[in-house]
Protein backbone atom coordinates (compact mmCIF):
# COMPACT_ATOMS: atom_id res chain seq x y z
CA UNK A 1 0.00 0.00 0.00
CA UNK A 2 1.30 3.24 -0.62
CA UNK A 3 2.35 6.13 1.45
CA UNK A 4 0.41 9.13 1.11
CA UNK A 5 0.77 12.93 2.46
CA UNK A 6 -1.39 13.94 5.35
CA UNK A 7 -2.77 16.90 2.67
CA UNK A 8 -3.62 14.22 -0.02
CA UNK A 9 -7.38 15.04 -0.11
CA UNK A 10 -9.38 18.56 0.34
CA UNK A 11 -10.17 18.25 4.46
CA UNK A 12 -13.14 19.79 6.61
CA UNK A 13 -11.75 20.30 10.03
CA UNK A 14 -14.00 21.59 13.18
CA UNK A 15 -13.54 22.35 16.79
CA UNK A 16 -16.11 21.85 18.91
CA UNK A 17 -16.72 21.74 22.67
CA UNK A 18 -18.16 18.65 24.91
CA UNK A 19 -18.24 18.40 28.16
CA UNK A 20 -16.31 21.46 28.61
CA UNK A 21 -13.07 20.28 26.69
CA UNK A 22 -12.23 21.04 23.34
CA UNK A 23 -11.94 18.74 20.38
CA UNK A 24 -11.46 17.98 16.79
CA UNK A 25 -12.94 16.06 14.35
CA UNK A 26 -12.03 15.78 10.29
CA UNK A 27 -13.60 14.82 7.18
CA UNK A 28 -11.93 14.19 4.11
CA UNK A 29 -13.51 14.82 0.59
CA UNK A 30 -12.59 13.89 -3.13
CA UNK A 31 -9.74 15.06 -4.27
CA UNK A 32 -11.24 16.89 -7.21
CA UNK A 33 -13.61 18.58 -4.29
CA UNK A 34 -13.59 22.57 -4.56
CA UNK A 35 -13.66 24.31 -1.25
CA UNK A 36 -17.28 25.04 -1.48
CA UNK A 37 -17.81 21.34 -2.26
CA UNK A 38 -15.58 20.02 0.79
CA UNK A 39 -17.41 22.85 3.07
CA UNK A 40 -20.40 21.44 2.29
CA UNK A 41 -20.04 17.96 2.55
CA UNK A 42 -17.82 18.68 6.10
CA UNK A 43 -20.12 20.00 7.31
CA UNK A 44 -23.41 17.35 6.56
CA UNK A 45 -20.87 14.70 7.38
CA UNK A 46 -20.33 16.30 10.96
CA UNK A 47 -23.83 17.26 11.41
CA UNK A 48 -25.31 13.39 10.40
CA UNK A 49 -22.44 12.01 12.67
CA UNK A 50 -23.44 14.22 15.82
CA UNK A 51 -26.91 14.15 15.06
CA UNK A 52 -26.97 10.50 15.48
CA UNK A 53 -25.34 10.98 18.61
CA UNK A 54 -27.27 13.11 20.05
CA UNK A 55 -28.31 10.91 22.66
CA UNK A 56 -25.23 10.38 24.14
CA UNK A 57 -23.73 13.46 23.56
CA UNK A 58 -23.31 16.59 26.29
CA UNK A 59 -26.47 19.50 26.73
CA UNK A 60 -22.93 22.06 26.03
CA UNK A 61 -21.86 20.99 22.62
CA UNK A 62 -21.15 22.86 20.32
CA UNK A 63 -19.27 23.94 17.05
CA UNK A 64 -17.07 26.70 18.01
CA UNK A 65 -14.87 26.83 14.51
CA UNK A 66 -14.37 25.59 11.22
CA UNK A 67 -11.45 25.20 8.23
CA UNK A 68 -11.24 23.52 4.91
CA UNK A 69 -7.75 23.21 3.19
CA UNK A 70 -7.24 21.75 -0.24
CA UNK A 71 -5.84 19.01 -1.35
CA UNK A 72 -1.80 19.15 -1.13
CA UNK A 73 -1.83 21.97 0.95
CA UNK A 74 -1.97 22.76 4.66
CA UNK A 75 -3.37 26.38 4.92
CA UNK A 76 -6.30 26.72 6.33
CA UNK A 77 -8.96 28.60 5.45
CA UNK A 78 -12.60 29.82 7.89
CA UNK A 79 -15.55 27.06 6.96
CA UNK A 80 -18.97 27.20 7.50
CA UNK A 81 -20.03 25.57 11.10
CA UNK A 82 -22.36 22.58 11.15
CA UNK A 83 -25.67 22.77 12.48
CA UNK A 84 -26.34 22.98 15.84
CA UNK A 85 -26.83 19.88 17.14
CA UNK A 86 -28.54 19.59 20.78
CA UNK A 87 -27.70 17.28 23.16
CA UNK A 88 -28.99 15.46 25.66
CA UNK A 89 -26.94 14.59 28.64
CA UNK A 90 -26.71 17.37 31.36
CA UNK A 91 -22.70 18.05 31.17
CA UNK A 92 -22.76 18.66 34.88
CA UNK A 93 -23.63 14.68 35.02
CA UNK A 94 -19.95 13.99 33.62
CA UNK A 95 -17.07 12.65 35.36
CA UNK A 96 -13.65 13.47 34.27
CA UNK A 97 -13.36 10.19 32.50
CA UNK A 98 -16.65 10.37 30.79
CA UNK A 99 -14.72 13.90 29.15
CA UNK A 100 -11.68 11.88 27.89
CA UNK A 101 -13.71 9.09 26.30
CA UNK A 102 -13.98 9.05 22.67
CA UNK A 103 -16.37 6.63 20.39
CA UNK A 104 -14.27 5.21 17.51
CA UNK A 105 -15.74 4.44 14.03
CA UNK A 106 -13.00 2.41 11.70
CA UNK A 107 -13.10 1.23 8.49
CA UNK A 108 -10.92 0.86 5.46
CA UNK A 109 -11.33 1.44 1.55
CA UNK A 110 -11.09 -0.93 -0.81
CA UNK A 111 -7.13 -0.18 -1.26
CA UNK A 112 -6.58 -1.00 2.15
CA UNK A 113 -6.60 2.73 3.74
CA UNK A 114 -7.73 2.75 7.09
CA UNK A 115 -9.87 5.58 8.53
CA UNK A 116 -11.28 6.21 11.67
CA UNK A 117 -13.48 9.57 13.07
CA UNK A 118 -13.82 9.92 17.03
CA UNK A 119 -16.36 11.34 18.76
CA UNK A 120 -15.45 12.83 22.50
CA UNK A 121 -17.53 12.39 25.16
CA UNK A 122 -20.47 10.18 24.29
CA UNK A 123 -22.34 9.02 27.53
CA UNK A 124 -22.03 5.63 28.54
CA UNK A 125 -23.56 5.34 32.15
CA UNK A 126 -23.39 1.43 31.92
CA UNK A 127 -19.41 1.54 29.63
CA UNK A 128 -17.79 -0.68 32.42
CA UNK A 129 -20.68 -3.46 32.24
CA UNK A 130 -21.20 -6.21 30.08
CA UNK A 131 -24.42 -4.65 28.25
CA UNK A 132 -22.52 -2.26 26.82
CA UNK A 133 -19.59 -4.38 26.16
CA UNK A 134 -16.89 -5.31 28.62
CA UNK A 135 -14.58 -5.09 26.23
CA UNK A 136 -15.51 -1.45 24.95
CA UNK A 137 -16.57 -2.34 21.95
CA UNK A 138 -20.01 -1.44 20.62
CA UNK A 139 -21.51 -3.43 17.99
CA UNK A 140 -23.71 -2.63 15.39
CA UNK A 141 -27.50 -2.98 17.10
CA UNK A 142 -26.37 -3.24 20.54
CA UNK A 143 -26.84 1.02 20.64
CA UNK A 144 -29.27 2.66 19.03
CA UNK A 145 -27.56 5.63 18.71
CA UNK A 146 -24.16 3.50 17.28
CA UNK A 147 -25.56 1.78 15.00
CA UNK A 148 -27.67 5.11 13.86
CA UNK A 149 -24.54 6.63 13.32
CA UNK A 150 -22.74 3.53 11.65
CA UNK A 151 -25.17 3.56 9.08
CA UNK A 152 -25.02 7.18 8.61
CA UNK A 153 -21.17 6.95 7.79
CA UNK A 154 -22.17 4.34 5.67
CA UNK A 155 -24.21 6.25 3.45
CA UNK A 156 -21.94 9.60 3.57
CA UNK A 157 -20.69 8.58 0.12
CA UNK A 158 -18.39 11.62 -0.21
CA UNK A 159 -16.17 11.12 2.56
CA UNK A 160 -13.02 9.48 1.49
CA UNK A 161 -10.07 7.84 3.21
CA UNK A 162 -6.54 9.34 2.57
CA UNK A 163 -6.48 7.08 -0.60
CA UNK A 164 -9.39 9.04 -2.11
CA UNK A 165 -11.56 6.25 -2.20
CA UNK A 166 -15.00 5.73 -0.03
CA UNK A 167 -14.33 3.82 3.06
CA UNK A 168 -15.98 0.43 4.34
CA UNK A 169 -17.08 1.23 7.65
CA UNK A 170 -16.71 -1.27 10.34
CA UNK A 171 -20.03 -3.04 12.13
CA UNK A 172 -18.83 -2.06 15.37
CA UNK A 173 -17.40 1.17 17.41
CA UNK A 174 -15.00 0.98 20.22
CA UNK A 175 -15.14 3.20 23.06
CA UNK A 176 -11.70 4.28 24.43
CA UNK A 177 -10.17 6.47 27.48
CA UNK A 178 -8.04 9.37 25.35
CA UNK A 179 -4.48 8.49 26.98
CA UNK A 180 -3.30 12.16 26.35
CA UNK A 181 -6.43 13.48 28.03
CA UNK A 182 -6.27 11.14 30.82
CA UNK A 183 -3.06 12.97 31.55
CA UNK A 184 -4.70 16.35 31.99
CA UNK A 185 -7.11 14.58 34.42
CA UNK A 186 -4.60 13.14 36.47
CA UNK A 187 -2.97 16.20 36.94
CA UNK A 188 -6.95 17.83 37.37
CA UNK A 189 -6.74 20.01 34.94
CA UNK A 190 -9.67 18.21 33.73
CA UNK A 191 -12.24 18.18 36.69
Amino acid sequence: MPDYAPTATPRYKVQYQAAGVLHHIQVRTPRTATLVETDSIGRFVVNGLFDALADLMPDDLVFIEASLYAADSDIGVPGGLPAAVAGSVPAEDYVPIQKITHLTFSGRSNGGSPVNVKVFAPFFTEWVSPSAGLDMKINYGENASVTAAIDFLRSATDMRCIDNRSAFWRSSATLKINDFWLRLVRRGVIT
